[in-house]
């Protein structure tokens, strides 16, 4: 376990490399699963793979040897995806080759997509994070189960939710008659406030009879590289300020991204963030959503956001 939390910055370098074979593997067909290491975006980025300084040889040599590492360490993290994954990997890997094939529900190839767009914020790339969010609202549902509901409050938000904060919330309240709003002393009653406060969406599933008493994920997600920053933006302390009481069984936090996450980035963000969910566990899920009716209305939007970045095949 320690050593996995050591070498976490490595183990996510070959993350990023491996991406980069698996969008070769889309664009050609098939190709050698260390591609991704010899990606000119990627090549000369071989800091966490150089060997020992003390070592006495010449440079040449420990470029080599810092790429036989990464091209090493690329192989056994796309058969640690296939092993994760099962079916639900679009890949498949034999004899050092990486053959792609399509996914039924297109998001493993939407959150390859975000993790390979140079910029997430501006023009069309901005409606990535948009989708990413309600969607892992519907992913996290999925998770709980038959009869569970979601709600996306991040900002900004759909039309229908209400653009200030506490339009947004009292949806929650009048779906689960928790959630009481009751700011404290020195909060105003009406904020004008558009904002999300660290949450961009609350799945929820009642108790089998009509009792109060539901269970609450509130979720975070982040998108962008910094990621790594994010486990603590849903602090339960600041977004409880505005209900009393929040609810009678406090919330379990949670985070998705659309990255892979490497073990020793996984155990701490459990630590930090709670319930995980990275592009493997949401892919997973969306397998086993994609047929339903609210995924289905968002396929189109799936698909033409991935091929901003990956030039999927037509989708039937």
């Amino acid at each position: 376990m320690t050593e996995k939390f050591t070498f976490r910055r490595q183990d996510q370098a070959a993350i990023e490399n491996s991406d980069q074979a698996e969008l070769e593997a889309i664009l050609k067909g098939s190709v050698i699963a260390d591609q991704g290491v010899y990606d000119n975006r990627v090549a000369d980025a071989m800091d966490d793979y150089q060997p020992d300084p003390s070592l006495e040889t010449a440079d040449w040599h420990k470029q080599d040897l810092a790429i036989d590492s990464a091209v090493g360490d690329v192989l056994e993290e796309v058969q640690r995806r296939a092993a994760l994954m099962g079916s639900a990997y679009p890949f498949l890997i034999e004899k050092g080759q990486l053959t792609y094939r399509p996914s039924r529900s297109g998001f493993y190839e939407f959150c390859l997509a975000i993790s390979l767009a140079d910029q997430i914020t501006a023009g069309r790339h901005a409606h990535f994070p948009r989708i990413f969010e309600r969607m892992s609202a519907v992913l996290v549902k999925q998770y709980l189960g038959n009869e569970a509901r979601a709600l996306h409050v991040g900002t900004p938000r759909d039309q229908a939710v209400g653009k200030m904060f506490r339009k947004a919330m009292k949806h929650a309240q009048n779906e689960t008659r928790e959630w009481f709003w009751n700011p404290q002393p020195d909060l105003p009653e009406e904020p004008r406030d558009a904002g999300d406060h660290g949450v961009d969406f609350i799945v929820w599933k009642r108790p089998p009879d009509t009792r109060l008493g539901s269970l609450f994920i509130v979720g975070q997600c982040a998108c962008g590289d910094d990621w790594t920053g994010k486990f603590n933006d849903v602090d339960l302390n600041r977004y409880g300020k505005w209900f009393n009481p929040l609810s009678y069984v406090p919330p379990t936090r949670a985070f998705t991204t659309p990255h892979h996450i490497a073990d020793g980035w996984l155990h701490e963000a459990l630590r930090i963030a709670g319930l995980v969910f990275d592009r493997a566990r949401l892919t997973a899920l969306a397998e086993q959503a994609c047929e339903g009716t609210e995924y289905q209305s968002a396929m189109a939007n799936i698909v033409a956001l991935t091929r901003l970045v990956v030039p999927v095949p037509n989708v039937a």
